[in-house]
């Protein structure tokens, strides 16, 4: 962490206002001695600024967990933490977090301290980091921290603390003991003074929680939807799909929570199950099953090829041979076979890729492809696919980063721009494919989504995904 580095001017000072605090002597410690061991003499008392309006569980749940991260941080530092002021304390902390923003491209998770003393404010600190970075809010906690360090204006307040004639630091009327330079919480109704809980050392050894996984939104049902969930990890040849297995299950869930489709109308398959022939005898369900006006959705996650040039995209099941493409199926010809139900709308949701060059795609006979033509539009169908031409489809440690862009748009409500519970196809492209090329264009692989809206569809803008969502 950055409070760690022992270069701060403030270091010195707070070593020196702070000796006779930890010894009982007025021998000055050395400046090399670390900030976490002389900074352990303040106490603060930690509040929370009121949230802005309009706040949804999710934001809640992060605002949650990045004061929770900034706790851990504070007390690991060697501060005294009080969470009401009717405790001994120094300077008061003011926390205002902000979660990032569900529809900005560059989203930021934000926090400030406003730091107030008995007589007014003394300073503000203020921490940023990208919403959708790992450790993003870990980050935020320890720049935060790290603030205090480097606050001038603090240094200056402490030192007040300790000359003649002031009431000295809180802590020594906070334990029944000589003071130690550890951190620690004395909660506001549950724990004494003299009982205070978990010091740095214990602290210190444990990372911060991650925040909670919020919970997939539920949709409105739509009983005449139907839905195909195929997830090819492991294949026949020996090739693999990273991830694909584990993406098609979420999707599953997505399926029956998020767009309500019933769960006696959701077929699955993975793995060695998930063949060409289960492809086959399952549009051939579709077919005898969906009703007129109904709707269809067919998830596929596993490997992708483009076949001999110009490249023609095609999906590889389990049992497919991308070098002379027996037992693949194009793109185009399943979009045309899902016309041919009686639903009045089709999804096809592709996490593959065709070119060849890696990223949930295998080359044909012919090596990779510098190029691949886009599937068709067909009638009354719609067609979203990871990447486009001869692009990969990125693979993260979370698994496709389609799809998981995908469900975080849809099951956790944030591609709902206008916040009305409904989100459209026009909402979700607009709020997944930048992230999915931002996040190329990082590791400098281009992978751009793609749409793909056939005839006889409603209006992007208009045809609504998922309905009812319990978002605010």
């Amino acid at each position: 962490m950055m409070r760690h580095k022992t270069v701060f001017s403030l270091a010195a000072l707070i070593a020196a206002l702070c000796a006779s605090c930890s010894s009982g002597t007025s021998e000055v410690p050395p400046p090399a001695q670390a900030p976490t061991q002389v900074a352990a003499c303040l106490t603060f008392v930690l509040e929370d600024a009121p949230p802005p309006p309009n706040m949804n569980t999710y934001d809640l749940q992060t605002i949650g967990a990045v004061k929770k991260a900034i706790v851990a941080e504070l007390v690991a530092a060697g501060f005294a933490i009080v969470e009401s002021r009717d405790k001994p304390f120094d300077v008061m902390l003011k926390l205002e977090a902000l979660p990032g923003s569900r529809i900005e491209t560059n989203a930021q998770i934000k926090a400030k301290f406003s730091i107030e003393g008995t007589s007014g404010p003394i300073d503000s600190v203020d921490a940023a980091a990208p919403a959708d970075a790992p450790g993003a809010i870990e980050a935020v906690a320890a720049s935060l921290v790290d603030g205090l360090f480097r606050s001038a204006n603090l240094g200056g307040y402490i030192k007040q603390l300790r000359r003649p004639g002031s009431t000295g630091l809180a802590r020594t009327s906070l334990r029944n003991m000589a003071p130690t330079c550890e951190g620690f919480v004395v909660p506001a109704t549950s724990a004494s003074a003299s009982a205070p809980v978990p010091t740095a050392s214990a602290v210190a050894t444990q990372e911060p929680a991650p925040p909670p996984v919020p919970a997939l939104l539920a949709g409105s049902p739509q009983p005449d939807s139907f839905a195909i969930v195929f997830g090819v990890e492991q294949y026949k040849s020996g090739a693999s799909a990273p991830g694909a297995k584990s993406d098609a299950e979420k999707m599953a869930q997505v399926v029956t929570r998020t767009l309500g489709v019933p769960d006696a109308h959701v077929k699955t398959a993975f793995d060695t199950k998930a063949d060409r022939l289960a492809i086959d005898l399952n549009v051939e369900w579709l077919k005898l099953n969906v009703p007129k006006g109904g709707r269809v959705y067919f998830y596929f996650a596993g490997l992708g090829t483009g076949g001999k040039a110009p490249g023609s995209a095609a999906l590889l099941p389990y049992d497919g041979d991308a070098k002379t493409g027996a037992k693949t199926i194009g793109v185009t010809a399943l979009m045309q076979q899902l016309s041919e139900t009686k639903a009045a709308d089709s999804f096809l949701i592709v996490d593959a890729s065709f070119g060849g060059g890696g990223g949930r795609s295998v080359p044909s006979g012919e090596g990779p492809l510098f190029s691949v033509k886009n599937p068709l539009a067909i009638v009354r169908t719609v067609y979203l696919g990871a990447a486009s031409s001869a692009e990969g489809a990125r693979v993260s440690a979370d698994g496709g980063v389609y799809t998981k862009y995908l469900i975080e748009g849809l099951a956790r409500g944030h591609a709902d721009a206008n916040a009305d519970g409904r989100v459209t196809l026009l909402e979700l492209s607009q709020w997944v494919t930048p992230r999915v090329a931002r996040a190329g264009k990082a590791e400098n692989k281009p992978q751009n989504p793609s749409l793909i809206v056939g005839p006889a569809v409603l209006p992007v803008e208009k045809l609504a995904i998922a309905a009812g969502l319990e978002t605010p």
